[in-house]
């Protein structure tokens, strides 16, 4: 086989070989350059007109069978095509021009060499004929070898650049689907993909849209906090509140704005939450960029890192809210409690309130002292259990007038039962308790026992004679008067023996000698004769009988429920 090889072709073999193996070198060498990152643009050309020259140098070496160097530019031509169309296409030019000078460039060696290139050729002029119908037969078989690959690379170009629009963030580059090969089913594929991640992105940043609404339209301070302390994102309402503006804020350590004191609780906290832990609530003092103070609500949770639930906390997300006014309030309510309770405890008279079912919630030192008892003895106790029982009905009405609205308030005397079982009256003044009290009435007690022992002193002289005790004009005129009304006191044992004694008789009398009494004895025996002979006429009569004195030594006895005058002449006689 390789005497039919030899003597197949005129030129020698080492010719013929020193070219594959001058192409082999120089593709090692630029292998070897891609390989050290050394290439550059002008390589890549230069290596194409290599090839070009080493594939014309085979055609003038073989002479007549020059059209086996056809295929390999087809093949080169075709190589280029997959990835560089335009190469393939300047590759096959250069090609169009290198194979019939080198065609021409054999057949003049070879008719140097006495050999003919061609049958019957006895001149370069006689094979350019062929070269030239050669030529166009490589132009055509190249355009055609080039072609589908171009295709092919022209397409796959789209998908790049669509992949590239894609990856800068262009969600409307389509590409087109008409081929059923695989590159139409990757670009219908893509499509698919681009569409649906476009709608994602569509509803993220709706998404997005709506959470920054919310968040820059929040009345309450949202930020974050990162693991260093420093401060992250804040929205506008945090800006607002602390006073700086975003670019001050970022990366601002976030203890810094917290007031001194509060520093070691704010620490704390975060320090939990870096932890690990699900939420915390606390309330701090912040110190704004004017050097004014105010307190924050802060409701913080963690924002765990990449991983999601179980990844370690990166930042702490926290809602502040400003509570300055509600603490100042707090603060003014503790001080009225204060004073309130002061002004309760000091009050010189008795302060109580009561539940919905009459038991002691609170009571004052007066009331205690009223009552004999220790502070805070009396509390869960029924206020009924401090009164007679027969003075339940003096309050029970009233009290229900002031439930039903019918009243704001309403005042009773009544009788209260201290600890040692002694009875003292009070007026007692009740009303609604306020609200924030959580009681239901308020009581208010002031010791009126001197006041009814002066009242009752006052009505027993008003209706008495000093110096007898007995009743006087007026009480007897009283008595007088509802005898004759048929409406005397109960009848006695002797009145009960005859229900029909319904008359009603008067004895008047006087003492013989009592002036010779006076002017002999004194006034002051004079007084003890009155009185003695009082406590007489009162032994003398019935109960249901009137005593009185109507002046000097003159006395009158209302004999009330007699049947007659028997009856009046028995009181008489013993009398």
């Amino acid at each position: 086989a390789l005497d039919v090889a030899t003597d197949a072709f005129v030129v020698a073999w080492p010719t013929l070989l020193a070219f594959p193996v001058l192409a082999a070198a120089v593709n090692g060498v630029a292998w070897w350059v891609h390989r050290r990152g050394l290439v550059r643009p002008w390589h890549f050309w230069a290596l194409l007109g290599f090839d070009t020259l080493v594939i014309a140098a085979h055609v003038a070496a073989i002479d007549r069978y020059a059209p086996l160097g056809l295929p390999f530019y087809l093949v080169a031509a075709g190589a280029y095509a997959v990835g560089l169309p335009r190469a393939a296409r300047v590759q096959l030019l250069a090609a169009a021009v290198a194979y019939p000078a080198a065609r021409l460039v054999g057949a003049r060696v070879a008719l140097d060499f006495g050999v003919p290139p061609l049958a019957g050729a006895t001149s370069v002029r006689d094979v350019l004929p062929a070269a030239l119908i050669e030529t166009a037969l490589l132009c055509g078989l190249g355009l055609l070898a080039i072609d589908g690959p171009a295709r092919l690379t022209a397409r796959m170009r789209r998908v790049r650049h669509a992949l590239g629009a894609l990856e800068q963030g262009d969600l409307s580059v389509r590409l087109p689907t008409r081929g059923e090969d695989d590159v139409g089913y990757l670009s219908r594929s893509f499509n698919r993909c681009a569409e649906a991640l476009a709608g994602a992105v569509a509803r993220l940043r709706d998404a997005e849209r709506r959470h920054r609404v919310l968040l820059e339209r929040a009345t309450d301070a949202i930020l974050t906090v990162r693991a260093d302390g420093t401060l992250g994102a804040i929205n506008a309402a945090g800006v607002e509140h602390l006073g700086w503006t975003r670019e001050e804020l970022d990366g601002r350590d976030v203890f810094a704005i917290v007031h001194p004191e509060d520093r070691d609780l704010a620490r704390a906290h975060f320090a939990a939450l870096l932890a690990g832990e699900e939420a915390r609530r606390f309330h701090c003092r912040v110190v704004r960029r004017d050097g004014t103070e105010g307190w924050a609500g802060v409701h913080a949770g963690p924002i765990p890192g990449e991983g999601g639930t179980g990844a370690a906390v990166t930042e702490v997300l926290a809602v502040v809210r400003d509570v300055t006014a509600e603490h100042l309030a707090a603060e003014a309510l503790r001080r009225d409690e204060a004073h309130f309770r002061a002004l309760v405890d000091h009050a010189p008279i008795g302060i109580t309130l009561l539940d919905d079912a009459g038991r002691f919630v609170d009571t004052n030192r007066a009331f205690d002292d009223f009552l004999g008892y220790e502070p805070g003895a009396l509390l869960g106790r029924p206020a009924a259990s401090v009164s007679p029982p027969e003075d339940a009905e003096v309050t029970r009405e009233p009290v229900r007038a002031l439930h039903a609205g019918r009243a704001g308030r309403v005042t009773v005397e009544k009788r209260f039962v201290r600890r040692t079982g002694e009875v003292r009256w009070a007026s007692l003044t009740v009303v609604h308790a306020p609200p924030e009290t959580g009681a239901a009435l308020l009581g208010m007690v002031q010791d009126i026992t001197e006041r009814k022992r002066l009242e009752e002193e006052l009505a027993h002289q008003a209706h008495h004679d000093p110096l007898t005790g007995l009743a006087n004009r007026t009480r007897l005129r009283q008595r007088m008067r509802t005898a004759l009304a048929g409406a005397a006191g109960p009848a006695s044992g002797a009145e009960r023996r005859a229900p029909n004694a319904t008359a009603t008789a008067v004895l008047v009398l006087d003492l013989d000698g009592f002036k010779t009494v006076n002017d002999s004895l004194g006034h002051a025996a004079g007084d003890r004769l009155l009185a003695e002979v009082g406590e007489r006429l009162l032994n003398a009569t019935r109960g249901c009988d009137t005593v009185a004195r109507l002046g000097g030594d003159e006395f009158a006895v209302l004999l009330a429920r007699v049947q007659g005058q028997s009856d009046v002449e028995v009181v008489a006689d013993r009398i």
